[in-house]
C-alpha cells in the first residue's frame, strides 16, 4: 500500500496565505480597471462640461450682439417715426413714401433681430443646462474615484496585514465606487450632496 505524507501545518497556513493573497491581487487588479474606467470617464465628463460652457458662452455674447442690433433699429425706428411725425403734412409723397419705406425696414430688421436672438437664447439655455448634466456626471466620478482608490489601498494593507475584514471594506468601497462610476455614466440618480 503506497503511503501518503500528510502536509504540516505550516505547510497548510502557507498554502492558504498565498491563496488569500492571490485572490486579493485579483481584487486589486479589479479594482484597478474600475479605477481606470471611471477615470476615463471622469475626463470625459470634465471637458464636455467645459466645451458646452464655453459654447453656452458664446451664445450669450451673440445673444448681446443681436440685442445691441435690435435695439439700434428700433430706435431707428422710433427716430423715422418721430421725424415724419414733427414734418408732417409739409411732406412730398415721394418724400413720405421713403420715411415709411424706412420705418417699414427698420422694423423688420428689429424684428429680424429679435427672433435671432431669441432662438440664441433657447440654444444657450439647452448648452447650459447640458454642462449642469455633465458636471453632475463628473461630481460623480470624482467621488467614485476616491472610493476606488480607498478600496485599492486597503486591499493592499489587507495583504500585508492578512486580513480578511479589511478585504472586505474594500470591497464595500470598490462597491460604491463602481455605484457612483455606473451613475456617471447612467445618470441613474442624484446624489444630493453633489449639489
Amino acid at each position: 500500500m503506497p503511503e501518503f505524507e500528510l502536509p504540516k501545518h505550516e505547510e497548510l497556513e502557507e498554502h492558504k496565505e498565498k491563496a488569500f493573497t492571490r485572490r486579493v491581487a485579483l481584487l486589486i487588479s479589479l479594482f484597478g480597471m474600475m479605477l481606470a474606467l471611471t477615470s476615463l470617464g471622469g475626463a470625459t465628463a470634465g471637458k464636455e462640461m467645459l466645451l458646452n460652457q464655453q459654447k453656452a458662452s458664446n451664445h450669450w455674447a451673440y445673444y448681446q450682439a443681436k440685442a445691441m442690433r435690435q435695439h439700434l433699429y428700433q430706435q431707428e425706428q422710433a427716430r423715422l417715426q418721430l421725424e415724419l411725425a414733427s414734418r408732417g403734412e409739409g411732406l412730398t409723397p415721394g418724400l413720405r413714401q421713403q420715411y415709411e419705406q424706412r420705418i417699414k425696414q427698420a422694423g423688420a430688421q428689429a424684428a429680424r433681430y429679435r427672433a435671432d436672438r431669441d432662438k440664441l437664447e433657447t440654444e444657450a439655455r439647452a448648452l447650459q443646462d447640458k454642462s449642469s448634466r455633465y458636471r453632475e456626471k463628473d461630481h460623480n466620478f470624482e467621488f467614485a474615484l476616491a472610493l476606488l482608490q480607498l478600496a485599492i489601498m486597503l486591499a493592499s494593507v489587507a495583504i500585508l496585514a492578512n486580513s480578511r475584514p479589511v478585504v472586505i471594506l474594500a470591497m464595500v468601497l470598490a462597491g460604491l465606487g463602481g455605484l457612483g462610476s455606473l451613475n456617471g455614466f447612467l445618470n441613474l440618480f442624484t446624489v444630493p450632496f453633489f449639489h
